[in-house]
């Protein structure tokens, strides 16, 4: 929504481009589906109104049409100013391989990235819920977080540390930008957070204004204290690099830690 409002970045109506991955397998299959089913709800809209695709219909038409990463960079091109930036908000991207990343830079020779570190607890938590929605919704969440726990973490997520160093085998240090998450939607560093980002996008900084930031953050169930326990003791190498590279950890993440770790020094 930042991104969106910023005069001077092209953001497209689709969330989620998710061509880098797909193109290259790296994807789950509601990914791949989404891409058909989210453009056939567009166009069923509108005909249903009697009226055209809009924007942002034909944003989804082409995405649907794409074929090849030339269709992904004239469908930029064709809509951002010669010289403004333009974003590809993909959470997917981060199981890219070395080529993956490679890919990207091949397309966009000037691309960089933008890494969001999130709180593993909540991170797990946020991939037990979705692959309940998608894969089994009448299920006790107790049996979903008892079969992602027979699961590959390969399948569900990637370290923090290995999605940075494999993405570093390709792109140098100053064309990543990692931020935290909590930080984007705490009151008092959402501002200087996204200023970090227009820096980074060598554009001016634009005010957050009033957005609402916590509908953003999904409807689940609250996450059972002994999952948390769990999800913070697995994740404790997310933590530390985390800790290392940024320099200091959000207080969520500060609280779980202190918690659950007992050789955690604040």
């Amino acid at each position: 929504r930042y991104l969106r409002a910023h005069p001077e970045v092209f953001a497209p109506a689709i969330k989620e481009v998710n061509w880098f991955n797909i193109a290259t397998g790296k994807s789950n299959p509601q990914q791949i589906a989404n891409v058909k089913r989210l453009y056939e709800k567009a166009r069923d809209q509108r005909a249903a109104q009697g009226l055209d695709l809009d924007d942002a219909g034909q944003q989804r038409k082409e995405r649907f049409e794409m074929q090849s990463d030339a269709d992904l960079k004239t469908f930029f091109q064709n809509r951002a100013d010669e010289t403004a930036p333009y974003v590809d908000v993909s959470p997917g991207y981060s199981f890219l391989d070395q080529a993956g990343f490679a890919r990207i830079a091949a397309t966009f020779s000037n691309a960089k990235l933008v890494m969001l570190l999130r709180n593993p607890a909540d991170r797990a938590w946020s991939v037990v819920n979705h692959l309940r929605r998608r894969h089994a919704p009448d299920a006790q969440i107790a049996d979903v977080i008892d079969q992602i726990a027979r699961l590959d973490p390969q399948q569900t997520t990637h370290r923090l540390r290995q999605i940075y160093d494999t993405a570093r085998t390709v792109f140098p240090a100053d064309r990543i930008l990692c931020l935290y998450t909590e930080d984007m939607f705490d009151a008092g560093t959402k501002q200087t957070t996204l200023d970090k980002l227009s820096a980074f996008a060598h554009v001016p900084s634009h005010p957050v204004g009033d957005f609402d930031f916590t509908g953003n953050l999904g409807s689940y169930d609250p996450m059972p204290a002994d999952f948390r326990r769990s999800a913070t003791i697995d994740g404790q190498p997310d933590m530390r690099w985390a800790r290392d590279h940024m320099g200091y950890v959000p207080d969520a993440w500060n609280q779980d830690a202190c918690t659950t770790l007992t050789d955690w020094q604040t």
